[in-house]
């Protein structure tokens, strides 16, 4: 990635997204045109083919232009017309910002036909290149110079609203009306009803101002405004990870405080969710008839405005879906939750284990905020090289515009990899080290007195345990990269056929099998490099060992994730929605009843970036409840009595069923004949 940034950074230019660039290939606002920012373009229609044309462009002062008054002609390099028996000698574009006196015009309702916009410079070049690319090219070797004068062939003017345009490659043209918009420096087209008369054709009108302001607004122009705003913005989307890391602390400390409670309180919460919209929608699917309710008179006076318990008369199949699948789930819960409610209480002291033992190591924190300061730097970094790649490439005198080659765009693919590469990259780091941690804590018989368990684990993973992470992450990141690839084919599928219902059959299913294929390999990935913590084993074996302890008590770990997921995930929204609203408050000067105003690709930024520090801090929680779920089944089946008192004491009050029992002495009892029943080591 750092070859890619050195690369951007020497052809790249990120002003140009930003300001535009001439038909010279010039930025808006630096350079020859440095007191120049907005960006204008003087042929943005083509009436004979229809279809809009942005290539050319030049940079003004200011779009304030707003009335046919203030109109006159305007060339972007001035060259002289001889006299002749008629008129007298033209200087086009001799006047102040490239303009014409208006003297020398035919004014006349709007269509205005001059010399100036009949003609164009014939130009000297040194390459022996034609005269059209001289003058409007400028590329290296080529020198501009009048040498006289040729007539332009007539074609179709394109208009707008009744004004000329001029011809496509004049070197003239009638400014039409244009309005700048607030953190937008593009001329936009303003038509207004002291430009459009009654004598305008208001259909034309109309259909070509659309057209164009399309154009304007297209997906070129739009990236350029969402990148102003980015600018415009950046210091509140750089305080909201600061924002984001103090809420993090802020729910890390209450979960500390208070596991076991909010455990209860979220299960319990979730379930009276799932029950309530699982009746809302029975009702709604027709399943339940609300008239037979009691108290359904009562209630139905406190609902809100326009809403009612009544069988809904549109979407009334999905609505029958939702219904069944919120059942299911409710109905499974409640089962999950009353046949292994042991289980479950198990998995709670699992996860008070864990609040005890990031308690006592808290050093974990100031690790996390490290990997939170490299995570947010490769993504500043990344977000940096890519800005300058976007505006890189080859300017292209014959197109008017930038163009990017083959090599260009594969370069951009690779840093695009190493993005996802890097990111899975510093998250196993962090696993590895965070279950070295834990697993030291848990097998320590003194854990009030260790020695630094957190530096200690993060430099026996960098020493020991880096290729480890590396192929892991590789493996994650290949997968990342088939699933956007994927995404974009079936997108570019879609514009093609956006009514076929088989494409979006495929989109769903490969959609759907990629996202499994990941998450499984996610949590294949994170119990090896568990394993790999806690025994040393490389990154193969440690994926075997630790499919199969979990293979064998496939119960409790099931139950434990169940739990553990549910107050982890509400923890993540948690911290992205606060830090979110705290940051619209922020942009909107503290005005809560315009917080709604707040810029809205800012804001997605804004919640981005909370979301992935809220999930780096909890993932602490995650990884530590599984590593001590871990040392906890090897102790029980290896015999190693290392279990703290308390979940051994919770165990041996509440002991597993004779069957559960009885497999896993059966399976341990061949090892434990063969080896010295080793602990594990760290």
């Amino acid at each position: 990635m750092l070859v890619v940034g050195i690369l951007g950074f020497a052809k790249g230019n990120p002003n140009r997204l930003r300001y535009g660039y001439d038909f010279l290939g010039r930025t808006c606002g630096y350079g020859d045109v440095k007191d120049q920012n907005f960006l204008y373009y003087p042929f943005p229609y083509n009436s004979t083919s229809g279809s809009t044309d942005l290539t050319w462009a030049v940079c003004l002062k200011n779009c304030n232009v707003t009335n046919a008054t203030s109109f006159s002609i305007m060339c972007m390099y001035s060259f002289e017309l001889p006299a002749t028996s008629s008129r007298a000698q033209v200087v086009c574009g001799g006047g102040t910002d490239g303009r014409t006196d208006l003297t020398q015009t035919d004014f006349l309702n709007v269509a205005i036909t001059t010399d100036c916009l009949r003609y164009r410079p014939t130009c000297k070049c040194k390459s022996g290149s034609p005269s059209y690319l001289c003058c409007t090219g400028m590329a290296k070797g080529q020198v501009g110079g009048q040498e006289g004068v040729e007539l332009i062939p007539e074609v179709d003017k394109g208009t707008l609203g009744g004004i000329t345009m001029g011809y496509k490659y004049g070197f003239c043209y009638i400014p039409y009306p244009t309005a700048s918009i607030k953190g937008f420096n593009r001329c936009l087209p303003f038509i207004s009803s002291k430009i459009l008369g009654p004598r305008e054709n208001t259909t034309t009108s109309d259909s070509t101002f659309s057209s164009v302001m399309t154009s304007l607004t297209g997906s070129q122009q739009s990236f350029a405004y969402l990148t102003d705003q980015i600018q415009e913005k950046w210091r509140v989307i750089v305080a909201s990870a600061g924002i984001a890391l103090g809420v993090s602390l802020l729910y890390s400390l209450l979960l500390r405080l208070a596991a076991k409670p909010i455990t209860f309180a979220v299960l319990i919460a979730t379930w009276f969710l799932l029950g309530g919209a699982t009746a809302i929608l029975s009702i709604k699917a027709g399943f339940i008839d609300a008239s037979q309710l009691p108290g359904s008179t009562y209630s139905s006076s406190f609902l809100p405005s326009g809403f009612t318990f009544e069988q809904a008369k549109q979407n009334q199949q999905m609505v029958i879906a939702a219904a069944v699948i919120c059942g299911v789930l409710f109905l499974i819960y409640t089962l999950l939750f009353v046949f292994l409610f042991k289980r479950v209480l198990v998995a709670i002291e699992v996860i008070e284990l864990a609040s005890e033992c990031i308690m006592t190591i808290p050093t974990v924190f100031l690790f996390c905020m490290f990997q939170w300061f490299v995570m947010v730097a490769l993504f500043v970094w990344w977000i940096f090289v890519m800005l300058y790649l976007v505006a890189a490439g080859s300017w292209d005198a014959n197109a008017h515009q930038y163009v990017w080659d083959t090599n260009l765009q594969r370069v951009m693919i690779y840093h695009f990899f190493g993005l996802l590469w890097g990111r899975s990259f510093i998250l196993a780091i962090g696993n590895l080290v965070v279950a070295g941690a834990s697993a030291e804590w848990f097998l320590a018989d003194d854990k009030l007195n260790l020695v630094l368990p957190v530096l200690s684990s993060f430099q026996r993973t960098l020493k020991f345990h880096s290729g480890t992470a590396a192929l892991g992450s590789f493996i994650i990141a290949v997968v990342q990269m088939i699933r956007w690839v994927f995404r974009y084919y079936m997108y570019q599928i879609k514009k093609m056929n956006p009514d076929s219902k088989i494409v979006k059959v495929l989109a769903f299913i490969g959609e759907c099998c990629l996202a499994c294929l990941e998450r499984f390999l996610n949590f294949i990935n994170k119990n090896a490099y568990i394993q790999t913590s806690i025994t040393g084993a490389g990154f193969w074996t440690a994926a075997a060992a630790a499919f199969n302890l979990l293979v064998r008590n496939c119960l409790r770990i099931g139950t434990l994730s169940i739990v553990a997921t549910v107050y982890i995930y509400i923890g993540k929204l948690f911290i992205a929605l606060v830090t979110g609203i705290i940051c619209a408050l922020i942009m909107v000067g503290g005005d809560y009843q315009n917080v709604t105003d707040a810029p809205v690709f800012p804001m997605v930024i804004i919640l981005l970036i909370a979301f992935g520090i809220g999930s780096i801090f909890l993932d602490v929680w995650e990884v530590c409840i599984d590593t001590i779920f871990q040392c906890y089944c090897m102790d029980e089946e290896q015999g190693t009595n290392k279990t703290p008192g308390k979940l051994k004491q919770f165990v041996a009050n509440n002991p597993p069923a004779n069957d559960e029992a009885e497999g896993v002495k059966g399976l341990y009892s061949v090892k434990n004949a063969q080896s010295n029943d080793a602990p594990p080591t760290v």
